[in-house]
């Protein structure tokens, strides 16, 4: 996971108000009717199914919605599997990953846009062990995996369980953005199971790691895993949240000091009393009356405009007003007479 960046804050809501998740038991009797050696198989791109969660996805692939109204019309569980590549428009075993979940169509529904969304729920994890036709859609060869899940007198999963809902809300504190629906379903999902699950479904981490997570045969292990990835996570957006804060210390430092600039400009303008400007005023006026040509001028019109510029404060202002004054102090334009004449010069002797 490379952190969650400002412009993934939106992201990260939405992902998460994506998932839904049965506050119930992920049970490993469902599919116990499937037919393993001939399952619909539905390839994702850029999400993982968990048991126990419910999702909704956006089918753009005419075989696939055929295979979604097939799984609904005859009220079939189906084989949801990531594939390696999104961009692969006609996967096949070698571009999908090998555990999927065993899913149920909820509903389809046609969006307004002329799209299609179909909302499917988890059922149980599956390794797919063989593709056994492509044509008019995927349908393969499946193993059933149980969910391993941790007892109830587990105290250290549930001091993990713990962890995880205190990190989370942590991350929701930092981006600043709270949706108070999120926040309520992560403190008051009553199974760990579904919680951790929705937890890996819902974070917008990478999809390999999605999918690491779900190859995890135990909860318990997929749960200190996505404990790791938060802990790194939180790391980056703490550092992040204090450079951020310093940036705008500066900001309100440096606005501040205009402010207050300005106000003492504007009070020594009132009181005709501007010492700064006083001295600025006699240095232009004493340049006028220097013999220096065209670019010389320019040059010392530009630095003297940079020593207005300057608060008297400032470790540059007494630099600037030496080079100023050192400009006007060079004889410019003024020569001396020299006495070339080598007869009235006086040798003197050379010491030793």
């Amino acid at each position: 996971m490379s952190g969650f960046s400002s412009d993934e804050h939106g992201e990260f809501k939405n992902s998460m108000l994506s998932v839904f998740a049965d506050d119930g038991t992920i049970s490993n009797d469902d599919c116990k009717d499937l037919d393993t050696d001939d399952v619909l198989i539905l390839p994702l791109r850029n999400m993982v199914l968990f048991p126990g969660n419910t999702i909704p996805i956006n089918v753009g692939r005419t075989k696939s919605l055929k295979l979604l109204q097939s799984a609904q019309s005859f009220n079939r569980p189906i084989g949801v599997i990531s594939q390696i590549n999104p961009a692969t428009e006609d996967p096949l075993l070698d571009d999908l990953f090998h555990m999927g979940t065993v899913g149920e169509v909820v509903k389809i529904l046609e969006m307004p846009d002329q799209t299609t969304t179909v909302i499917l729920h988890g059922k149980k994890r599956f390794i797919l062990e063989d593709i056994t036709s492509s044509k008019p859609f995927l349908r393969g060869k499946i193993t059933l995996l149980d969910e391993i899940e941790s007892s109830k007198e587990d105290e250290e999963f549930t001091a993990l369980i713990k962890s995880l809902q205190i990190m989370i809300t942590r991350i929701f504190d930092i981006l600043d953005e709270l949706p108070r629906d999120m926040v309520y379903a992560v403190k008051n999902i009553a199974n760990p199971s579904v919680l951790v699950n929705y937890l890996c479904a819902g974070l917008p981490i990478t999809l390999p790691q999605k999918q690491k997570l779900l190859e995890l045969d135990t909860i318990k292990d997929r749960a200190f895993s996505l404990q790791k990835i938060l802990a790194k996570d939180i790391q980056l957006l703490e550092i992040k949240e204090e450079m951020l804060n310093r940036t705008r210390e500066d900001i309100n430092q440096q606005q501040r000091e205009h402010y207050l600039q300005a106000q003492i400009k504007t009070i020594q303008q009132e009181l005709g009393n501007n010492p700064i400007e006083q001295e600025v005023n006699e240095l232009r006026e004493k340049s006028t009356s220097k013999k220096w040509s065209d670019a010389i001028k320019d040059i010392f019109d530009k630095e003297l405009k940079k020593l207005e510029r300057l608060h008297p404060n400032s470790p540059d202002f007494s630099v600037q007003l030496s080079y100023v004054k050192m400009m006007l102090d060079l004889p410019w334009g003024v020569y001396s007479k020299d006495n070339v004449n080598v007869k009235s010069a006086q040798i003197g002797r050379a010491h030793v």
